[in-house]
């Protein structure tokens, strides 16, 4: 199979990316500079230029494979606000998921998407999975977009 993966040079992406390689499929993998692309090459996945947000990039890579994987989370400035960059952050995610989800959209390839647990809020000692209630802070609610 030919696999297209957002994050394939991350922690959880680049075991994932190395576990498909090694079993024979094609991986393409979202490079958001060179350093990555390079790190793709030696790991045997075929580099994508971009980033989150390149739609057309997205939707081509996407159209191009059997079926995508996304690991990645947009660039984070750790300097700048936290809530003004999460907010901005669901933006992106949506977008981006949007765009991938259109391209494959009828044509029977797969997409899987890891998200995180802020679209359940504080959950104190509350243990929560995916049949759970969200009760997503305003800030966390283009993530939680981006989940649905």
């Amino acid at each position: 199979m030919n696999i297209f993966i957002t994050g394939a040079t991350g922690y959880i992406g680049t075991a994932v990316a190395a576990r498909l390689v090694a079993d024979g499929h094609h991986v393409t993998g979202l490079a958001r500079s060179r350093r990555a692309a390079e790190a793709l090459v030696i790991a045997g996945i075929e580099p994508v230029t971009g980033d989150l947000t390149d739609l057309d990039v997205l939707a081509g890579a996407a159209s191009a494979a059997d079926g995508v994987i996304s690991l990645a989370q947009p660039a984070f400035d750790q300097t700048g606000d936290f809530f003004a960059q999460m907010v901005e952050t669901g933006r992106v995610m949506e977008a981006a998921m949007t765009a991938i989800v259109e391209a494959v959209d009828g044509t029977g390839r797969f997409v899987i998407f890891t998200g995180g647990t802020g679209a359940y809020g504080d959950t104190g000692d509350r243990v929560v999975d995916e049949e759970t209630p969200t009760e997503v802070p305003p800030f966390m609610q283009g993530l939680a977009d981006a989940e649905d």
